[in-house]
């Protein structure tokens, strides 16, 4: 596995300072609070994390329905996987 960070995505980034917008920095970022089901599907990791999972919910108790929730929530993304 490797270490080390990678970089915000530029949505995520800093746009309080003058010459930040024309650098992208929070273009195009949705505010998830304002969403009805305070839910929005847009990249929060850098690339290089964006498909690493870092839970695993069993098939157990309450977390059967957290596998649920969240299975439905990565079908949201486009070209997803299941598992």
């Amino acid at each position: 596995m490797s270490t080390g960070s990678g970089e915000v995505p530029a949505h995520l980034r800093d746009a309080h300072y003058q010459g930040a917008a024309g650098l992208g920095h929070s273009a195009g970022y949705v505010y998830p609070h304002d969403d009805p089901q305070g839910w929005v599907s847009q990249q929060y990791r850098p690339d290089r994390f964006e498909d690493r999972r870092y839970y695993h919910p069993s098939e157990h108790g309450a977390e059967k329905e957290i596998r649920q929730h969240m299975m439905g929530r990565r079908n949201d993304k486009p070209g997803s996987e299941t598992d």
